[in-house]
Order: C-alpha cells, then structure tokens, then sequence
C-alpha cells in the first residue's frame, strides 16, 4: 500500500512546492503547554511571490564527491557530526560519510551478517552527548553504534519492525513503525541508551481494512511525530502514553483532526481534503520547516511551508513553488514535496537538503534554461551547477532561517 500511495502521488505530478519531553519536567508544566498553531492559510501582504530562499541566510553549497565504487545515488537524509556529514542513501540503504567540503570519508559500516555489518540502514540518528552514529536496521531488527571515527562500538538486537529512528533529548532512542504491528496499539517504541524497552507512543485504533498507511505523512523528528493524515505535531512523552500536542498547521481545507483514522475515506475521497507531510523543527523548537497538501487546477501537490523564530509563518500564498507562472530555481532543485526536505543538525544550528532528483528530472530544461539567472543572483551556485558534468550529481545545499522577514529585505 506505501509503495501504492508514493506511485499514485507521482504520477499525479507531486510539485513542490527540539523543546522535546525532558524526564525532569513535571505532569504540571507539560499539562500546562498550549498548542502553538502555525497558520498559512492567510494571504499575506507579499507582492510579488517571494522565493523561500528568501527566509535563509548564511547559505552554501557543497559538492558530495564520492569514489565510483560506492557513488552516493540519494541523500535521504544529512545530519552532521563534529567534521563530517553523514548521508542516508536512500536507495542503496546505507550510511556515508563526507567532510564539510564534501570529500568522501568512508562509509558507516558495511551490508553483512559478520560482526557489525547490517543488511541495510533503515534510519540514523546522531547522538551528540556520546558522538556516536545510531543506526537502525529494520531487517536484523537491531540498533547499531558507532563512533566519530566511523568504528563499530556496539549492536543491540529489539523487538520491534520500524521505518524510522529517533534520539530524544533524553538520549533515548525511539523507533516507528508506520503503523504496521497488528498486535500493539502503540506505534512508537523508545528504548533506553542500551537498547532495553521503556516506554511506547502514538495510539492507534485495531480496525482491519480501516488503516492505510502511506509514507508521505506521519513521521517521527527529534522529540515530535505526527500520526499520518494528521496535522497536529505531538511531542513524545517517555513517562507515560499520554500524548501532548504541541504545534497544529492550519491551511485551506485542512483535513480534520478527528478524521486521521479514516484512511481508506480520505484515499477513496480523491484527496478532497489536505494533510500535513513531513516536518522538520529547527533551534530549541522555535523553527519549522514541512511540507502540506493543496490541490492545484491541474495537480494534486505537496507545498512547502516555513515558520520562523518570531512567530511568522509563509506558505504557497506567499512563496514561489513549482507551478506555471509561480516557478523557482530553488524549488526545482530543493524544495518539491512530499519528501526532499532539510534535515537540522542540533549541533551547528544548520538545515541540510539535498538535490531533489526527481524534481531536477522534472524540471531538467526549465534548470537549463533559467540556471543564466544565477550568474547575477547566485554566482556561487551558477559555478558550481556550471562545474557539473551531469545535473543530477548529488549537491547539497546549507542554510540557517532569518530571525524575522520583511519585505523588500536581502540575505
């Protein structure tokens, strides 16, 4: 059904567009939060269109140069680790590491049933008190650790099948399931740093035939998930199953919260009604980044929405996405939803993105045509696609989100 759903959605033409739970926090504080609500249903005051390049400063480019033998064909995912980049290949299911210039380093590990070798890499995380890599690998359903240094320090065999893995604040790793387990109510799974079973997350009702499970919506980043097809970010509680929301994003006909079970209702509606995708939080849970249904004239799209440190939030209204008329380099290249969006490194403070591949094939002679426009308002990005020989050679590009934005200003 996941493969299904992520097929349907391409060929309908997909355009582009951690204040996580502390141990220490009382039952009164965290009962006391109030839902943060990011709204980008309202038109705004932004004439013309901006591009979401836009709400970045202190951008770069980097260049992943890699040896023929184990060429990196999909940045998934980047996070980053003292010196070095560490990449997710989604398509290869396994880790590797860069420097920050973007020379290849080695690689995480290797696919195997010796010592600590995986059979693939499902998911990473950093864990930045103890420097270490902590993979999950969904096939041997067990944790893997390494060090700085890319050396193999320890494997923990769990009982539990999931798709993606989280470090808490805490240093408690959390691994979700897409809602696959038909005999736990719980999706989430949080295990202690020696991998040993100490709380669950994310109820679901047991109805057959009711649960349809796609890989566009619901995800699970530092302390915060979301249940597919809802809107409403949660963040994890170790204590206890109670959930605690903590941002809702609003947008035009939204579909309703209480709906988020009726799978097979919003997939056999046509997609009538629209739904968070993934989600990024960047500095002490004060930033957002995330992607969110519309529906166009001639498409069915996934849309990029942003939320900066003082409260303003932008969305299609008033960003430049990937529609006739309303075309941006930078979407092209980065931002076209469901899936390509940046991952935050804690560490420095820094969002990563990689290429979007099917994007740039997409687009491939739009990119062409308009990549003359950089030489004046993005030189260094002008060289370096100018330096390329194939277009679809990974890049990822570095950016922080401004404090604020007002109209008219440069970054």
């Amino acid at each position: 059904m996941r493969e299904l759903c992520r097929s349907f959605f391409f060929i309908l033409l997909i355009t582009s567009c951690y204040s996580g739970n502390n141990n220490s926090d009382s039952q009164k504080d965290q009962d006391s939060l109030e839902i943060q609500i990011l709204d980008v249903s309202s038109i705004g005051d932004f004439t013309p269109l901006i591009s979401p390049k836009e709400l970045f400063k202190e951008i770069d480019y980097i260049r992943l140069e890699s040896p023929d033998t184990l060429q990196l064909t999909v940045a998934y995912k980047i996070l980053e680790l003292r010196d070095k980049l560490i990449v997710l290949d989604g398509n290869k299911k396994a880790l590797f590491a860069y420097d920050l210039k973007g020379k290849f380093i080695g690689q995480v590990g290797k696919k195997g049933g010796g010592p600590g070798e995986y059979r693939q890499v499902s998911d990473f995380d950093i864990d930045y008190d103890k420097r270490q890599i902590v993979l999950y690998a969904r096939a041997d359903k067990a944790i893997f650790w390494f060090d700085e240094e890319l050396k193999f320090v320890e494997r923990k065999r769990i009982d539990a099948w999931g798709n993606q893995l989280s470090i808490l604040e805490s240093g408690s790793i959390a691994i979700y399931s897409y809602m696959d387990s038909k005999d736990d109510p719980f999706n989430i799974r949080i295990y202690d740093k020696s991998g040993n079973l100490i709380g669950k997350n994310m109820s679901f009702p047991q109805e057959d035939g009711q649960l349809a499970v796609p890989d566009f919506s619901g995800f699970i980043r530092g302390n915060y998930f979301t249940y597919p097809y809802s809107s409403v970010i949660y963040r994890i509680n170790e204590d206890q199953s109670t959930e605690f929301p903590v941002f809702e994003v609003e947008f035009p006909n939204r579909m309703a919260e209480e709906k988020r079970f009726d799978h097979m209702g919003f997939l056999n509606g046509r997609f009538a009604e629209h739904i968070l995708g993934k989600f990024e939080m960047g500095k002490s849970g004060s930033e957002a980044l995330f992607y969110y249904s519309k529906k166009t004239k001639t498409s069915y799209a996934f849309t990029l929405g942003v939320s900066l440190a003082n409260g303003q939030v932008f969305g299609h209204r008033q960003l430049k996405h990937g529609e006739k008329g309303k075309d941006d380099i930078y979407v092209m290249l980065f931002f076209r939803g469901p899936y390509s969006l940046p991952t935050y490194s804690a560490s420095s403070g820094y969002f990563y993105v990689a290429r979007n591949l099917e994007s740039v094939s997409f687009f491939y002679k739009d990119i062409l045509e308009r990549r003359e426009e950089l030489k004046t308002s993005d030189r260094k990005l002008y060289d370096l696609l100018d330096q390329i020989e194939d277009l679809e050679d990974p890049i990822i590009m570095k950016f922080k989100l401004v404090d604020s934005y007002e109209k008219g200003n440069s970054n």
